[in-house]
C-alpha cells in the first residue's frame, strides 16, 4: 500500500476527501446480467426491453442502442435494467472494456455475463471508475483474477472484492476529464488521418489520370456514339 493511502469501508453518501482504498462492493450496488438460453429475440414481445450483450460494445466503448435486439426475461426485469450512469463491465470477454451507460433512450436489460455497478455520484465518479478499470495497470490485476485463456472470465464475487483506489472526488472528475479529452483528441486524429488518406489517394490518382490524358486516342475526339 502506498504512503498516505488507507483501506476503509466507506459509509454510504460519504464524499471522500482523502485517497482511499476500498472494495468495489463498498462503493455501490454490483448486479449481474441475465443469463439463460434464448434470452434475446429479434422482435418486440409484449413490451420487452432491449437486450445489451457484450458483443454490442464497440471498440471505442460506444453502444448503438437502436440496433439492440430485444430481451426475453422470465423474471426480475428491474434487477437487470441498465440505468443512466451505471458502469457496465463484461465479465466474459476477450478484452476488458468497462463503459458508462449514458443517454439510455429506452428500457434496456443486461443479458449475459455482466457486472452492473451503480455508484453514488456524490462519492464516486462513474467515468473515473470506468477509466480505472480500463487502465493497463488495473487490467494486469484483473487478468490475475480471470479464468480461461482466450475468453477471459471474472466472477461477480471476485469483482465485488476487487480493491479500488479512490482519490478525492474532485481528482476523480479531473482524471475522468483528462481521459475524455484524450479520447476526443484520438478520435479527431483518426478522422484527420482518414481524410488525409482520402485526399492523397484522390490527388495522386488525378495526377495519374492527367498523365495519360494526352495519350488518349485522337480519333475518339468528337466521335459520336
Amino acid at each position: 500500500m502506498t504512503s498516505g493511502t488507507r483501506r476503509v469501508h466507506l459509509p454510504r453518501h460519504t464524499t471522500p476527501q482523502e485517497p482511499l482504498r476500498t472494495r468495489l462492493g463498498e462503493l455501490g450496488v454490483v448486479r449481474g446480467g441475465y443469463v439463460a438460453p434464448g434470452a434475446t429475440i429479434d422482435q418486440e414481445d409484449a413490451g420487452n426491453p432491449r437486450a445489451l450483450q457484450a458483443s454490442d460494445l464497440a471498440a471505442d466503448g460506444s453502444i448503438a442502442w437502436d440496433d439492440l435486439r430485444f430481451a426475453r426475461l422470465t423474471n426480475g426485469v428491474e434487477r437487470y435494467s441498465i440505468r443512466e450512469g451505471d458502469v457496465l463491465f463484461p465479465l466474459r470477454s476477450a478484452r476488458i472494456n468497462a463503459v458508462v451507460a449514458t443517454a439510455v433512450p429506452f428500457p434496456v436489460a443486461a443479458v449475459g455475463h455482466w457486472a452492473l455497478v451503480s455508484v453514488d455520484p456524490k462519492m464516486v465518479d462513474p467515468h473515473y471508475l470506468a477509466w480505472y478499470f480500463n487502465h493497463p495497470t488495473t487490467s494486469l490485476r484483473l487478468n490475475a483474477l480471470s479464468q480461461g485463456s482466450n475468453l477471459k472470465f471474472i466472477s461477480l464475487g471476485a469483482l465485488r472484492e476487487f480493491e479500488i483506489e479512490l482519490p478525492p472526488l474532485r481528482m476523480q472528475h479531473q482524471l475522468a476529464r483528462v481521459h475524455a479529452l484524450h479520447q476526443r483528441v484520438a478520435q479527431l486524429e483518426k478522422r484527420l488521418a482518414y481524410l488525409r488518406r482520402q485526399y492523397i489517394d484522390t490527388l495522386t490518382m488525378n495526377v495519374l489520370r492527367r498523365t495519360f490524358e494526352p495519350h488518349a486516342d485522337p480519333e475518339s475526339n468528337g466521335r459520336n456514339d
